[in-house]
């Protein structure tokens, strides 16, 4: 089975990648993947995964519990961090001003690809996983406005640039 992550233009595939698209044993990893008019869009690439989804409420809760604890975690860290760097001497609460969106929103969705690839990887095997040939520079945010991460097409861009470098792990 091969799997496809994200829903865009042709011309970002590898020669590798387009050819693997004449096969019929193609699935997308979720529903996004499909919403736009796009190369996709023939009857045998409709198969949708979909196990994007983080199950009922007490699972959700847990998961949303994990990524706050790791959250707490990485902001005390990079707290220490910046000061060092800008030689400041600035509390937590004030970093977490500037972070707290982008970190927040890249830990969930991050810990939300993770869980998705788990239970892919347990149902199904995976013979190439489709990549886009995407700059990873592109995703690192000039300011807090564009660290949000669900921009349009950069967040399909970081969607399928995310799951690739998980199935690639």
């Amino acid at each position: 089975m091969n799997l496809i992550t994200f829903c865009d233009n042709e011309s970002l595939l590898s020669k590798k990648d387009k050819k693997i698209l004449k096969e019929k044993n193609n699935f997308f990893v979720g529903d996004w993947c499909t919403q736009h008019d796009n190369m996709f869009s023939f009857k045998n690439q409709k198969k949708v995964l979909d196990l994007f989804k983080w199950g009922k409420a007490k699972e959700r809760e847990n998961n949303h519990n994990y990524v706050v604890k790791i959250y707490e975690e990485i902001l005390k860290n990079i707290s220490t961090s910046l000061n060092k760097f800008h030689n400041k001497n600035y509390d937590q609460k004030y970093w977490e001003v500037l972070v707290m969106r982008w970190l927040y929103n890249y830990l969930h969705r991050t810990y939300a690809c993770w869980g998705t690839a788990k239970k892919i990887l347990k149902k199904h095997k995976i013979k190439s996983v489709l990549s886009l040939d995407v700059d990873d520079q592109i995703f690192i945010p000039d300011n807090t406005v564009d660290g949000r991460l669900i921009v349009d097409d950069e967040d399909n861009y970081w969607s399928g640039w995310a799951f690739t470098e998980v199935f690639k792990f």
